[in-house]
This record gives C-alpha cells, sequence and structure tokens, in this order.
C-alpha cells in the first residue's frame, strides 16, 4: 500500500506505511528503500542514510540502493563519497548512462564541468534518447557561454519529451 500511496502523490501515508511496516519488520528491503527515498526528499539526511546504510547491510549488491545512497550523498553536499559509490557503479555496470548522468550531475555541481561533459556524452552515446542527458548538457554549455550548442541540446531534450515550459528560462539565455 506504501508504494501505491507513494505513486499517487501522497508521500505522508507513504512514509506512514514505511513506518509501520518497519516496526514489524525491521528488515524489510522495499519499505527501507521507499522510506529512505522518502526521508531524503523531506531532508531529513541522518534518517535516510541509517535506512539505506540497513538496507545494503542485508543486500549489499543492490543497485538501487547504492544508487539511491549517492543520490543522497549529492543531496547532502558529500560530494566525494557519491562520486566513489557512482564510481563503483559504473565500473560494475559499464553500460548503464543512467549512472553517467548522475555522476555527471555531481560533477557539476562541485564545478568539474569537463568532466561532467565527458559523462554526458557517454550517456549520450549509449542512450541517445535520454532527454536528461541533453537537458543537463546543455545547462553545463550555457554556464561556459556556448549559447548556440545549449540551445540545440534544449532543443533536443524538448523533443526527447522534456515540457518547453520547464526550459524556458534556459532558451532564453541561449539568445
Amino acid at each position: 500500500r506504501a508504494s501505491l500511496y507513494f505513486e499517487m502523490g501522497n508521500t505522508d501515508r507513504a512514509y506512514v506505511d514505511c513506518c509501520t511496516v518497519l516496526d514489524v519488520n525491521k528488515d524489510n528491503t522495499k519499505a527501507l528503500f521507499l522510506r529512505a527515498y522518502l526521508q531524503s526528499n523531506k531532508r531529513l539526511y541522518k534518517e535516510a542514510l541509517a535506512d539505506y546504510k540497513h538496507l545494503l547491510e542485508l543486500e549489499p549488491q543492490s543497485v538501487s540502493g547504492r544508487l539511491g545512497l549517492a543520490i543522497l550523498y549529492q543531496q547532502d553536499k558529500k560530494y566525494k563519497e557519491s562520486i566513489e559509490l557512482l564510481n563503483k557503479l559504473i565500473v560494475e555496470m559499464p553500460d548503464d548512462a543512467e549512472f553517467y548522468i548522475i555522476r555527471a550531475g555531481v560533477e557539476k555541481d562541485i564545478t568539474q564541468l569537463d568532466f561532467s561533459l565527458m559523462d554526458l556524452d557517454k550517456a549520450i552515446s549509449l542512450s541517445p534518447k535520454s532527454a536528461n542527458a541533453y537537458m543537463l548538457r546543455g545547462e553545463i554549455l550555457l554556464v561556459q557561454k556556448k549559447k548556440e550548442m545549449a540551445k540545440q541540446d534544449f532543443e533536443k531534450a524538448i523533443e526527447l519529451g522534456i515540457s518547453r515550459s520547464d526550459l524556458i528560462e534556459q532558451l532564453k539565455e541561449c539568445k
């Protein structure tokens, strides 16, 4: 039921259901993952970290658990830890474009823009229909004052499904 609440956008009820499940079974991995995710979105980083660590004690190879933890580290500005986890995931699964996109976001946060662009180029080569990769690459190109290239990436992201209204400000900056 927690998953259903989550899908319906009722995150408070989803959180309560996760807590109820974990009161009965503290090792329920699905409830741990969902609660950790919900906590990280509420910026309850300490609590989310505890749930992700417990989840990874139970399932050390959980890709979603490790990815969730990497994103949590990024949100909590623990960039080194985030990149280390993402590096391990990329070594294990070098053909997963999503890992490169997420690592590029972390690299953007720490202004390692050249590395970020390399990761996005790799992600696009692996998944040419990834709207998020084009959008992020456009944002980085815009920061680098490469407005025409940024505009092309934003237009491609729109073509691949990103709403034009989500990129209206970026497109204005490209002029």
